[in-house]
């Protein structure tokens, strides 16, 4: 009995399934995928349309509703048996260069390409690949790796577990992670925040008159790497650890476990950097 009733379950489950469509789209559109369980791959072409593949769907039916200036993207359930489940798909899709994306799921690996539209990504568990984004570009991974580059926005990403790396990034920065380090690197901006509870966090670009630069460790090193002729009012904190520098400065100040400061050149910008346990280097751009 319980034989014929296995055979009628798998007879009733939907077999693996491979879809592909091509539409229409307003390329300074939005794409929205929500609830996606699987691998998320996005690329971009200069053509009004949008393109997409879905593999591993495990019989699940592709659905695209491109109606207005947002298209949705996701799977649906396949009727029968197996209806109630939850589906996973891993997507690969090509749109308009222009598009916004905003794409959000509890297990969704991402990777976008060459996008010049704002970017949201939220995944609970899965790793997220930026290369582009304009505007803004949000990106929260509670277990994962983030890594952008090329972006020309401002640019807020907060991982829990996992560590953030933005590189050749224009625009104001915020940057956070619970456990995991943060480097930034060819940055252009004019405000910086960079805060990580255990690891280290790092900073390479540009330090601009009026700027505000904030790197925080409670149990990691930080690095700041000064351009040459770089006019600041810098601020050190650090209660167990130790300051280095390699570049020559007047200290009034330096105790351990206390707060000091001074100022180079013009004091145009202001940095802040503070590590709870952890050193704290003042380095010379380039070495």
């Amino acid at each position: 009995m319980w034989n014929a009733i296995l055979v009628a379950m798998l007879a009733a489950a939907p077999a693996l399934q491979q879809a592909d469509t091509t539409v229409a789209v307003d390329p300074k559109g939005r794409l929205r995928m929500e609830g996606v369980h699987g691998d998320v791959v996005i690329h971009t072409w200069d053509r009004p349309e949008m393109k997409v593949h879905v593999s591993d769907a495990d019989g699940a039916r592709l659905h695209v509703s491109a109606g207005g200036p947002t298209v949705n993207v996701g799977l649906e359930p396949a009727s029968g048996f197996w209806s109630g489940r939850t589906h996973s798909g891993n997507f690969e899709l090509t749109i308009p260069t222009g598009m916004s994306i905003a794409v959000s799921g509890p297990d969704a690996d991402v990777r976008i390409d060459g996008t010049q539209g704002e970017v949201n990504v939220e995944t609970a568990s899965g790793d997220v690949v930026l290369q582009g984004g304009a505007g803004i570009v949000s990106i929260r991974s509670v277990s994962g790796d983030v890594t952008v580059s090329r972006a020309r926005a401002r640019t807020e990403v907060h991982a829990t577990s996992g560590d953030v790396r933005l590189g050749q990034v224009t625009g104001d920065i915020v940057a956070e992670s619970v456990s995991g380090d943060i480097s930034l690197r060819q940055i252009d901006a004019l405000s910086v925040q960079a805060s990580t509870v255990s690891g280290d966090v790092q900073y390479e670009g540009t330090v601009k008159d009026g700027g505000r630069y904030s790197l925080n460790s409670h149990s990691g090193d930080v690095t700041f790497a000064m351009p040459p002729g770089t006019g600041a009012v810098i601020g050190v904190n650090t209660f167990s650890g130790d300051f280095n520098t390699d570049i020559p400065v007047q200290l009034t100040e330096q105790r351990q476990g206390r707060r000091f400061s001074f100022t180079l050149g013009s004091g145009g910008a202001r940095i802040e950097l503070e590590s709870f346990s952890g050193d704290i280097h003042l380095a010379r751009q380039g070495h």
